[in-house]
């Protein structure tokens, strides 16, 4: 009888709604066929046959790895569907997928499978007798868990703003990480910043004064320096005609 058993099947109807984008579907497809449920075994490798909803035992025992000590003992399988649907595409691409796995403890040292108990009553000569049996079978708990998306620009433009927060915010952290906590944070220090003296300012300005052939006072004169003296122009676009032009044009 237990190779029977192996033969039977199990027929899932499952509906989900999902109100937000108001849609509703079943594991049985718009395009199956009376004929087809009636010739059809689920199979997760065939194109058409992974979303036929009627199950053949000896399938689920292989998904779930279930030996065949579960005919003597019992046991509990779930069934788990799950509906994950992208709906920016077609709803016809929103499908089930299934999976199985024993959920008791096959190797328990005690009390190992599922049974239960059941009383027959009857009465004999006046008198009440009761037949307690107890029953070991296989008992199917069927879990469903579903999520759908679809584009929305709302989200999208509120990640690209936190997104853009966070990089404006990565280079304070680093600073206060390396300038605190690390340990060559003084190295990192003095790389970073420069302390500029009085001194440094005034050094800093001669070079400056040497590698520029001339200067522009207060009163808008060109002084071309030449040999560390001082030479006052009358026609500035002698000098620098190109300083002059941008002058007249402010």
């Amino acid at each position: 009888m237990f190779p029977m058993v192996a033969n039977f099947t199990l027929l899932i109807k499952n509906d989900v709604t999902f109100e937000k984008f108001n849609v509703h579907r079943r594991n049985i497809q718009d395009w199956v066929s009376k004929r087809f449920l009636q010739t059809c075994f689920y199979d997760k490798d065939h194109p058409e046959y992974k979303y036929c909803p009627i199950f053949k035992f000896s399938t689920i025992f292989e998904e779930a790895n279930v030996s065949e000590s579960i005919f003597v003992t019992g046991g509990v399988i779930g069934i788990n569907i799950n509906w994950d649907c992208d709906l920016d595409w077609s709803v016809k691409y929103c499908n089930p997928s299934y999976a199985f796995r024993r959920l008791d403890d096959a190797n328990a040292p005690i009390a190992k499978g599922f049974n239960f108990r059941y009383a027959n009553y009857y009465r004999v000569n006046d008198s009440l007798y009761r037949d307690l049996i107890k029953t070991y079978g296989i008992r199917f708990v069927i879990n469903v868990q579903g999520i759908a998306r679809k584009f929305h620009i709302l989200p999208l433009t509120m990640n690209i703003g936190s997104g853009l927060a966070l990089l404006g915010l990565a280079p304070t952290i680093c600073d206060i990480i390396i300038l605190n906590l690390l340990r060559y944070k003084d190295i990192y220090h003095r790389a970073k910043f420069e302390v500029i003296t009085e001194e440094r300012e005034k050094l800093a300005a001669r070079k400056e004064s040497r590698v520029k052939p001339y200067s522009v006072n207060a009163a808008g004169e060109v002084v071309v320096t030449a040999k560390g003296k001082k030479k006052k122009t009358e026609e500035i676009s002698e000098v620098a005609p190109e300083l002059s032009s941008s002058q007249q044009n402010c």
